[in-house]
């Protein structure tokens, strides 16, 4: 019996892990941020070009603040904006440093354009550069702030660095 209980546990842990990654693959989602409520938010002033800042802004259900995530392999996403069709990037010429520039770009499958979303345990998400392996991070300087600015830096578990992913459609 115990036996039994034992494989129906490790059964429900594989699919809820399953379910959990697929629940976003192809889906328009809104990326929240657990410490301000402010969304990541593509700045309408350079959306059509290469380098748009990304910033936490109010949730006003534009193309602009809506994200399509793509999984490129298990727990790995790509995510592209709705409005520009350009994909969320860390830039390659601050990513070694705490405070990388999170930017829009063009595809160019990338390990910096790649994201792995990892639960942290309390409902939330936190976004991991594949690349540098240092999370998406709202400045906490501003956090209460619209034009909030999005950075990588090293993990360490606060509430400006952790993400509610809501699906849309």
């Amino acid at each position: 019996m115990i036996k039994l209980s034992s494989s129906l546990l490790l059964l429900a842990l594989v699919f809820f892990g399953l379910t959990t990654n697929a629940q976003f693959h192809e889906r328009m989602c809104k990326i929240e941020n657990a410490e301000s409520g402010r969304v990541l938010d593509a700045d309408t002033h350079t959306i059509n070009k290469n380098g748009t800042i990304v910033q936490l802004w109010n949730w006003d259900n534009r193309e602009n603040q809506k994200w399509k995530l793509r999984e490129v392999s298990p727990g790995v996403y790509t995510i592209e904006n709705a409005q520009s069709r350009r994909m969320l990037d860390a830039d390659s010429h601050t990513l070694n440093m705490k405070g990388t520039i999170v930017h829009l770009f063009d595809q160019m499958n990338n390990e910096h354009q790649k994201w792995r979303i990892e639960r942290t345990g309390d409902g939330t998400f936190k976004i991991v550069c594949v690349e540098s392996g240092r999370v998406i991070d709202a400045d906490t300087h501003t956090i209460k702030e619209n034009g909030t600015k999005v950075q990588l830096w090293d993990w360490d578990g606060r509430n400006n660095q952790k993400w509610r992913i809501i699906p849309l459609n």
